[in-house]
């Protein structure tokens, strides 16, 4: 980060939610949010979009941007410093917290006064779409969409990716396991040998951990998330965590979000990552501009530096997979390259069917 403009970054986290609704008093609240009658909104037209350049003035009349957002905090601060680089006259207010935490602030907001921040970044993306589906978001389509993959926009606009997509695939330790004898597949996963060896996210409490086992579920069936339950693997509360029971050899198997494990490999730690031959689940998160947005011009012009060329290779320098082709990060391939699993994430934005399936999960796994 260059110093010159950390005192401008102003960056906010909760450690109690009930504090949450003091944090952003300089943010406009004045519009009031009635869900009922809300919807998600349906272009008759092209979805609106515009050129940096045609923003840039008004959005620095309007002085600032407030980014609600659960990207790690150095990243996070990497971005809003750039951003500031290019626009010295625009501050960037971040208010950070963790995935669970920023998706309840966010139905918080909506449920009652209406959104107090400019722009909503989660990963994984699900809040963002099931709030987009209510119209709590501007339709917007950023600078250099059209290089994107469908999949990662709504086609009426009300969200778009965060611009990068993290991976749930396989890590192992190279010193306790031989290439040859670790798993390449999530049904090697399934093997005896893995037996008391292997570390998995929790999908009873981790949002991403909740979306790679849906996605088994969906490809390979409950006797699958049973076998891998026979197995007692270690269930951890957090993919960092996963990491560190493979570095330390407790666990030499188990399921990793792969950037971490990227930058240990680029470290030289004792860890290599497996993108699984069935297909790498894909965790896109998504992001949608506030209708009622405090400062809509700099939100704007937010949202297309997101989709830069600077903010990619920031991306991928941190190991992500930018959804924009040709910037894969050293050592990765493009993710235009890389095998997903086909993965239906519609049971993620209902929050019923959520509690249902983590239940479900609970109880599989063992």
């Amino acid at each position: 980060m260059r110093k010159k403009f950390t005192s401008r970054i102003k960056i906010t986290a909760v450690v109690a939610f009930a504090s949450c609704t003091v944090l952003l008093a300089g943010c406009s609240t004045e519009a009031t949010q009635d869900t009922s009658g809300t919807a998600q909104h349906e272009s008759n037209g092209p979805v609106p979009t515009a050129t940096s350049a045609s923003l840039e003035a008004e959005a620095k009349e309007e002085g600032k941007v407030v980014w609600y957002t659960n990207e790690p905090r150095e990243n996070a601060t990497a971005i809003a410093d750039l951003f500031m680089q290019e626009y010295p006259e625009i501050d960037v207010e971040i208010l950070r917290l963790p995935g669970e935490k920023i998706a309840a602030k966010l139905e918080a907001e909506f449920s009652g006064a209406g959104l107090e921040g400019d722009v909503a970044y989660v990963t994984p993306g699900y809040t963002v779409q099931r709030l987009a589906e209510n119209g709590a978001f501007a339709p917007y389509y950023p600078e250099n969409i059209d290089e994107v993959d469908d999949k990662y926009k709504d086609p009426n606009g009300n969200w778009v990716s965060t611009g990068y997509t993290p991976l749930v695939a396989i890590a192992y330790n190279t010193n306790e396991v031989t290439k040859d004898e670790a798993p390449a597949s999530w049904e090697d996963l399934t093997e005896e040998k893995w037996k008391n060896n292997i570390a998995l996210g929790d999908p009873a409490s981790l949002t991403v951990a909740t979306q790679a086992a849906a996605s088994w579920m969906q490809n390979f069936g409950e006797d699958y998330i049973e076998q891998l339950g026979d197995n007692n693997p270690v269930i951890l509360s957090s993919f960092g965590d996963t990491e560190a029971a493979i570095l330390s050899g407790s666990s030499p198997v188990g399921t990793v979000t792969d950037f971490r494990t990227y930058a240990d490999m680029a470290e030289g730690h004792p860890i290599e990552l497996v993108l699984p031959e069935e297909g790498a689940i894909a965790t896109p998160g998504a992001m949608g501009i506030n209708a009622d947005a405090p400062h809509p011009n700099a939100a704007r012009l937010f949202e297309n530096f997101l989709y830069s060329d600077a903010v990619m290779d920031q991306y991928a320098k941190n190991y992500t997979y930018p959804i924009r082709p040709g910037f894969a990060g050293e050592g990765m391939p493009d993710l235009q390259d890389v095998k997903l699993l086909p993965t239906d994430d519609s049971v993620l934005t209902d929050p019923n069917e959520m509690v249902s399936l983590r239940r479900q999960l609970n109880s599989l796994l063992g």
